[in-house]
């Protein structure tokens, strides 16, 4: 058995996923309608703000949908702090339901799931180390190239 994951963060690069997962298994370039990138919460780890997706009615955040076998999950929802008994409010992410619309098939939706950020009050920006994990996964699966230039000028 395996989950559709929708990665539009550092996940969409390859060696980030498979450190995690390592069957991970590449499925599509997708949009998720009405989303846009943001960075609502910080991380030590990551040094500065990480990767969230605000509901913003008319956007399309980019990102790829990777199918990962069900054993598999537990060691990302660990990644991104994400606990199913927690209380949604002490989790870094939620692992979430959504739909996906796949690059160049308008007519093709993918049932996925999703980690949504769980905000914080560090308002911070993304370094420049995340940023280049980000757009190395987004160069990775040819993103557009006009989404790649929006993330482009996130840089800090």
């Amino acid at each position: 058995m395996e989950q559709l994951i929708f990665a539009y963060g550092s996940m969409m690069h390859a060696g980030e996923i498979r450190h995690r997962c390592p069957s991970a298994r590449f499925v599509a370039r997708a949009v998720f309608p009405d989303r846009r990138l943001n960075f609502p919460r910080g991380s030590v780890l990551r040094a500065g703000g990480v990767a969230g997706l605000e509901y913003t009615p008319g956007e399309l955040a980019w990102g790829v949908v990777w199918s990962i076998p069900t054993e598999e999950v537990e060691s990302l929802d660990a990644a991104e702090g994400f606990i199913a008994e927690r209380r949604p409010s002490r989790n870094s992410y939620n692992r979430k339901p959504g739909t996906v619309w796949v690059e160049g098939r308008a007519s093709e939706a993918l049932c996925i799931h999703f980690y949504d950020a769980v905000p914080d009050q560090s308002c911070q920006s993304p370094s420049a180390g995340y940023l280049d994990l980000i757009l190395t996964g987004a160069r990775q699966h040819q993103l557009p190239r006009n989404y790649l230039q929006r993330i482009e000028a996130l840089r800090t």
